[in-house]
């Protein structure tokens, strides 16, 4: 339910990033240095490949659009 929250209030690259970072500390333990870059990487692979090489834009979440940031 957390990622379905995040994906609709921040949007999905963002949700990424969150998401990620949120599992790889609390739930799976790991260490500072392993959480950021897995949780940059992912952010970089998704916004990378979907918007910038494939050209597909994703919506921007609620959150970030009612900020006036969308």
């Amino acid at each position: 339910m957390l990622v379905v929250a995040a994906i609709w209030l921040a949007g999905f690259p963002v949700a990424t990033l969150l998401t990620s970072f949120l599992y790889l500390r609390l739930g799976a333990r790991e260490p500072w240095s392993m959480v950021i870059a897995l949780s940059l990487g992912g952010f970089v692979f998704v916004h990378g490949l979907f918007e910038r090489a494939l050209g597909v834009p994703f919506p921007p979440g609620s959150l970030l659009a009612w900020l006036g940031y969308g």
